[in-house]
Parts: C-alpha cells; sequence; structure tokens
C-alpha cells in the first residue's frame, strides 16, 4: 500500500472515531434517560468489549453472563454465552450457567450448555454439577445417570461424586450413597466424599458416620503427602468430634501434631501446629489447644491459635478460661516480630470485639498504637486500619464521621472499603455510596461503587444505581458487573 493510500486510511479511521464514539455516547444517553434491559445489557457488553486487554474483554463477557445466570435472565445469558471461550475462567462460567439452568428446571437447555463444552474433563464436570443439582432436587435417577458419566470419566468425576452422595442421604439412599463415595477411585476425593457423607450421618446415624470416618482417616495416613495429611487429619478429627467421638478426634490430632513436629524447619512446623491447634479448637478440645500453644514458637501461629480459643470459651460463657487465652495470644504478640506486632495486637482486639468481650478492646488497641509507632509502610497502615475498624465498631454512632477523622490517607481509604462493605449486607446503601465517593483516589473508587450500584439495582432503586454508575470511572473493568446487575433488575 503506498504512502498516500496509507495516509487517507489514517485520516478517515480518526474522522470516523469520534463520530462512533458520539454515538455510542448518544445511544447511551438515550438508555440513561430510559433505561430498558436490551439498551443497559448492550452498553454492558460494549463496555467488556472496550476494555483494553483481550483477558479484560473475555472477563467482562464471563461476568455479564454470570451475573445475568444468577438473576435467572436465561435467554440472555445463553446469546452471550455462545461467545464465551473455551478456556478456564469462561468454563466454570459456563458450568455455573448450566447448574443454574438445572436449579430452575431448565434441564434440557442445562444440557446443551453442558455438551457445548469442548474440553472433555471439563464437560464431565459440569455433568457432574448437573448430577449434584438433580439429586439436591430428589431426582435419583437422574443424578444416577449424571453420576455413572462422572464415573466413566475416572478422576475428572470424581469430585462431585461425594456432594451427589450428601444429597443422596438426605433423600434416603444411605446404602447407595456409602457405596457410592467407597468406589470413588481416587484417593484425596474418596477420602472428602466420606467425610461429607460422614458429616451428614452424624446426627442420625452416629455409629456409621465414625466407621467412615476411620476409612477416612486410614486414607489420609496412607496418601503419601505430609502437608495434606496433616490438613486432611485435621477434618477428619473435626468431623469425628460433631459425630460423637471426641476420643477419637483427639487421637486423631494427636497423630496429625506428630506429622507436623517432623518438619526440621522451625517456622514451618509452627505454622502446621496451627493446623492442628485450630482443629482442636473445633473439636472442642480447647485445653490441648492451649497446651500445644505453650509448646510452639512463632508468633502468628500462637496468636492465631490462642484467639480461636478465646472466641470459643467466651461463646461457650467460661470468661475465666478466655481470658486466659487472649493473655496468650498478647504475650506471644510481644514476643513476637516487631514488625509483626502492629498487626497481632490489632487481630487480637478484632477478636475480642467479635467474642463480646468489650471491656478487653482497649488495651488491645493501645498495645497495637504503641507497636505502630516502631514501623512504617503498607503493614502498618494496614495494620492500623484494622483496628481504626475495631474503633468504630466499638465506639459505635456515625461511622462515616469517625471514618472522615483519619488523618492517614492509606489508613482511611482501607477503613472506608471496609465500611462499604458492611453497610452493604446491612442495606445502607446510601451511606455506603457516600462512603465511595470519600475514597481519595477516583481510580479505587471504581470497584466500591459497582459493587453499591449492583447492590442498589438488586433492591430495585434502578436510578440511585445508574447516579452510582455515573460516578465510576467512564473505562473501567467493574463497571461491566455493575451494569450487568441493572440489566437483571429491569424487567423489560
Amino acid at each position: 500500500m503506498s504512502l498516500t493510500r496509507l495516509s487517507l486510511l489514517a485520516a478517515l479511521t480518526l474522522s470516523v472515531a469520534p463520530i462512533l464514539a458520539q454515538a455510542q455516547d448518544t445511544g447511551w444517553a438515550a438508555c440513561r434517560a430510559a433505561p430498558k434491559r436490551a439498551c443497559v445489557l448492550a452498553e454492558a457488553t460494549r463496555s467488556a468489549q472496550s476494555l483494553s486487554q483481550a483477558t479484560s474483554r473475555a472477563e467482562g463477557l464471563d461476568a455479564i453472563v454470570l451475573v445475568l445466570a444468577e438473576g435467572q435472565r436465561f435467554e440472555e445469558a445463553l446469546t452471550l454465552s455462545a461467545s464465551l471461550r473455551q478456556e478456564v475462567d469462561s468454563l466454570v462460567v459456563r458450568t455455573r450457567l448450566a447448574a443454574a439452568l438445572a436449579a430452575a428446571g431448565r434441564l434440557a437447555e442445562a444440557d446443551r450448555v453442558a455438551r457445548a463444552i469442548l474440553d472433555p474433563g471439563w464437560r464431565v464436570m459440569a455433568e457432574a454439577t448437573l448430577a449434584e443439582v438433580l439429586a439436591s432436587k430428589g431426582d435419583i435417577a437422574g443424578a444416577n445417570a449424571k453420576a455413572r458419566l462422572a464415573h466413566s470419566a475416572g478422576r475428572a468425576g470424581d469430585f462431585a461424586i461425594r456432594r451427589i452422595a450428601t444429597a443422596m442421604i438426605r433423600s434416603g439412599e444411605t446404602d447407595e450413597a456409602v457405596a457410592m463415595v467407597r468406589a470413588i477411585a481416587s484417593p484425596d476425593w474418596r477420602l472428602r466424599g466420606l467425610i461429607d457423607v460422614a458429616m451428614a450421618l452424624s446426627a442420625t446415624r452416629p455409629d456409621l458416620a465414625l466407621e467412615l470416618l476411620r476409612d477416612s482417616s486410614k486414607v489420609a495416613s496412607a496418601q503419601g503427602n505430609l502437608i495434606w495429611t496433616i490438613y486432611d487429619m485435621r477434618d477428619v478429627a473435626v468431623a469425628q468430634a460433631g459425630a460423637g467421638g471426641t476420643a477419637e478426634a483427639r487421637a486423631t490430632l494427636e497423630r496429625a501434631a506428630e506429622a507436623a513436629r517432623s518438619f526440621n524447619d522451625q517456622g514451618t512446623r509452627d505454622t502446621f501446629l496451627e493446623v492442628v491447634g485450630v482443629g482442636l479448637t473445633e473439636a472442642g478440645l480447647t485445653a490441648e489447644a492451649v497446651a500445644l500453644v505453650r509448646t510452639m514458637g512463632g508468633d502468628w501461629p500462637r496468636v492465631r491459635i490462642a484467639t480461636a480459643v478465646g472466641v470459643a470459651e467466651a461463646k461457650a460463657g467460661r470468661r475465666a478460661e478466655a481470658d486466659a487465652a487472649y493473655d496468650l495470644a498478647a504475650r506471644a504478640a510481644d514476643e513476637g516480630r516487631s514488625a509483626a506486632r502492629t498487626f497481632l495486637h490489632a487481630h487480637i482486639a478484632e477478636s475480642e470485639f467479635d467474642a463480646g468481650l468489650a471491656d478487653r478492646v482497649a488495651a488491645s488497641l493501645d498495645r497495637t498504637d504503641k507497636a505502630a509507632a516502631l514501623v512504617e509502610g503498607a503493614y502498618r497502615a494496614g495494620a492500623l486500619a484494622r483496628a481504626a475498624m475495631t474503633r468504630i465498631r466499638l465506639g459505635g454512632g456515625d461511622t462515616a464521621a469517625a471514618a472522615a477523622a483519619i488523618n492517614d490517607t492509606d489508613v482511611r481509604d482501607t477503613v472506608l472499603k471496609s465500611l462499604i462493605d458492611e453497610q452493604i449486607k446491612a442495606g445502607r446503601l446510601d451511606a455506603a455510596k457516600a462512603a465511595a465517593l470519600a475514597i481519595s483516589t477516583p481510580l479505587d473508587r471504581g470497584y466500591p461503587l459497582s459493587r453499591v450500584a449492583a447492590a442498589q439495582a438488586k433492591a430495585g432503586k434502578v436510578g440511585d444505581a445508574l447516579a452510582a454508575l455515573d460516578a465510576m470511572p467512564p473505562v473501567h473493568y467493574r463497571r461491566v458487573n455493575a451494569l450487568a446487575a441493572i440489566a437483571v433488575a429491569l424487567e423489560q
């Protein structure tokens, strides 16, 4: 192509681009004035396609389909799903769309979505997910047909068999469910299946539940991966305690502790002893958890176990034991690294507040402030933000004013983001929007505002949602999510 032609093409492109942008702006302005589902959905799709990176564009379309599926706007979701990738994130969306269709009773469409997945392993996962949905709806024959398909693919379908079996137990098919999980070929998924089925049976068939958990403990011990053995034994023990097998749970966790102590590196050893210690607490063995803490080093592992014990004891009404656990946590924090101390004491204060021990919180916050004076950087800001949130909860009153009074910008912005989540959960959407607009960096307002807009749309406040959308940066990948949520909320 000649230089003259290239110049003319470039000039034409530059002249047409503003016209296209103006047409898009005009179209959105008209939709904004009289919003309809079709034009809002079109704007969501256009916004996704306008993102600069190919991955972001694909993720935008994923988000639209997912929001539409969750809102049971299946016609639009099915239309857009044809353009989704055959790659991992999009395959997850396709699977979830199939599950949503099945849950809504649209089984033929669910099957078509599952069969449209080209990857054999992911297709089997989608089919297994459909089997789980069918079992939960009481369609045991349909679930069994899908389960056989999953079994025929081997490991690819094993992940869902345990959940199918659990649903079957709820339908009274206990013997078949137990046989199904015992037949799972993959040892790790068989272990998970045995635990899940045992938990489902713990209230009605505790003897059978404990028998299955003994089987799962053997699988955990034999798998050859020390790390997964420790985690799996923890899960087995918690289930044993739930089925009334406290002595068996204690023995299982003692074996897990022995496995953790076999690591040569102290940091690794303490990390996995923490897994055991939290497991002891979850199994109701708080005295054993405290005894374990006294044998350990490190700071975070000891603090996490001790605060878990503190919460458990406080909720059980054992105040003296709760106080002792939190005192142990504070000593572990003070003996730990100076760089971590601020976060450790902030974590303790938050835990004490959650445990209902408000009278202890002020002292822990004071220790947080003293530790913060010795460190700098983002780690310090994050810890102080956590402490500030606890202070705001402790004091009650005007949370927005309390957040605005924080001088440190990084701390204030982090607190505002946390407040937004709480305000959305509480339905205080105007307050959430005000908090989002108070964030110092415009780009950082995008995600909180998209969450506010989505919540407003779900609450039927489409006008407010559009106003929140207008306050977002014009090119932001989260804008796609908000637009999709607004489209779902519109009836036409």
